[in-house]
């Protein structure tokens, strides 16, 4: 069920690790380098170089975006498939599954605000069957960090853990922080690239593409074992 978004997030990380080996100084670069240094003089790296390992951030936050939002939609997808109904969700799990009757919440006039409340509920426990909006990405709207896995994670029912090591959070923070830096104009691309090496770029890939697979692979047991339902 989730094939699509394995091959797809994969197809991308492809295509990243082809720009990061692109990207990574030719043999010919280093040894000008070295001689360089040699010579007493400071190496010169062409600013290009620089600016597209700023750039990688960019590519990277996006293959995140895609592979979170479409494991997302594909497993409210498959829900609605089963048909439960709302009696048979997990009390958590009905913040999504009523996420329209929750929204709606904030429309009503004060003098019908209790009955909605009563609507609300009895449906929550009710034999109808529950239809999913399949676009929800039930986060506070950021990009993607750690902050907004949890909230991903505690909205399903998750009780799997978040990451697959500890560490990924914090590169997963960062990644984000550098991409808005570059995309809101607050840095340059060239200004972030400096700051990395291409080894401490492959460091990142690694981490996210890992985090990535994992989060498909959680998404797809928590489906096959149905741990939506009480």
């Amino acid at each position: 069920m989730f094939e699509h978004v394995k091959r797809e997030s994969a197809a991308r990380f492809v295509e990243l690790r082809d720009y990061l080996n692109y990207i990574t100084p030719a043999k010919i670069e280093v040894n000008q380098v070295d001689a360089a240094t040699q010579r007493g003089q400071a190496p010169v790296e062409p600013s290009h170089k620089i600016v597209e390992r700023g750039l990688f951030f960019v590519h990277l936050y996006g293959v995140v975006e895609y592979t979170v939002r479409n494991t997302v939609s594909t497993a409210i997808s498959t829900i609605n498939n089963e048909q439960c109904k709302y009696s048979d969700l997990k009390p958590v799990f009905l913040s999504l599954a009523l996420d329209g009757e929750f929204e709606s919440l904030s429309q009503v006039k004060a003098s019908k605000k209790w009955e909605k409340r009563w609507e609300i509920l009895s449906k929550g426990f009710s034999n109808e069957v529950a239809v999913l909006n399949n676009d929800i990405i039930p986060t506070d709207g950021a990009n993607i960090k750690f902050k907004q896995l949890e909230s991903i994670w505690k909205s399903f029912c998750i009780d799997d853990p978040i990451l697959p090591r500890v560490g990924t959070g914090g590169l997963l923070n960062e990644l984000v922080t550098n991409r808005n830096k570059i995309a809101h104009g607050v840095e340059t691309p060239e200004t972030v690239g400096r700051r990395f090496t291409y080894d401490e770029l492959t460091l990142r890939f690694d981490a996210i593409s890992e985090l990535c697979s994992y989060i498909i692979n959680t998404f797809e047991s928590y489906i096959e074992e149905k741990k939506f339902k009480k």
